[in-house]
């Protein structure tokens, strides 16, 4: 088991599983002006609340494809507050969410729409102008995800919820979650960097697809 200490994505140890606890709501549109297509690799972290967990670290992009629904290549789009999920009746656990819009280029697995929606962590009081500044609109990304089911209200204590299931995206929508090892982007810095890892490297954002040999973990030798 490897230790990866992520941004709070939705994601969970060993494949995609959801660590389904947390919140928010409202939505702002992006703004043309903001479009550069590079990622702030800083304001990302800054953004992305901190999580640690043990998952089983896969050593191909091959396998992460394996695991997950789709796996696609695209630009980001949009960036809206998402959903809210926390454990019944306990206010504390609740943790807002951003939806991440993207404009898928390619599909390279899957049966996703040209627009496919993502949801990430999101560090409290942090607005979508942040988001928009860290991730702006044009950014490339590849993005493996598995479709993430609405956790339903449940009666019972210490299960998981969900509120304003579908914030930040059009209702008939499915809201996806980024495998750990799943979620790449390029950098102003010319960096291949794996927000949800840490992990960068000097790759091209091909090198990220199940055929590429850049992965977003550190813990096997190239």
């Amino acid at each position: 088991m490897s230790k990866v200490v992520i941004r709070r994505a939705i994601a969970a140890a060993g494949t995609v599983a959801a660590l389904i606890f947390l919140s928010s709501c409202a939505g702002t549109d992006s703004s043309g002006d903001t479009a550069n297509g590079y990622a702030d690799r800083r304001g990302l972290e800054n953004v992305m609340a901190t999580l640690s967990f043990n998952y089983e670290a896969l050593s191909s992009n091959a396998l992460v494809a394996k695991d997950v629904d789709v796996v696609i290549v695209g630009q980001v789009r949009d960036i809206k507050f998402g959903p809210e999920f926390g454990r019944f009746d306990d206010e504390f656990s609740d943790i807002p969410t951003v939806v991440v819009e993207v404009t898928a280029s390619k599909i390279v697995q899957g049966n996703a729409d040209e627009s496919v929606y993502f949801a990430l962590w999101s560090a409290p009081m942090t607005g979508v102008d942040e988001w928009l500044k860290a991730l702006p609109p044009g950014t490339d990304v590849v993005l493996y995800a598995d479709v993430l089911p609405n956790p339903q209200r449940s009666t019972g204590s210490g299960e998981i919820d969900s509120q304003g299931w579908t914030e930040g995206r059009p209702a008939d929508k499915p809201l996806y979650v980024p495998h750990v090892q799943g979620f790449a982007v390029m950098t102003e810095a010319g960096e291949l960097y794996w927000p949800l890892t840490g992990v960068t490297s000097g790759d091209e954002l091909s090198s990220a697809l199940p055929d590429g040999s850049a992965l977003g973990t550190d813990q096997f030798d190239r």
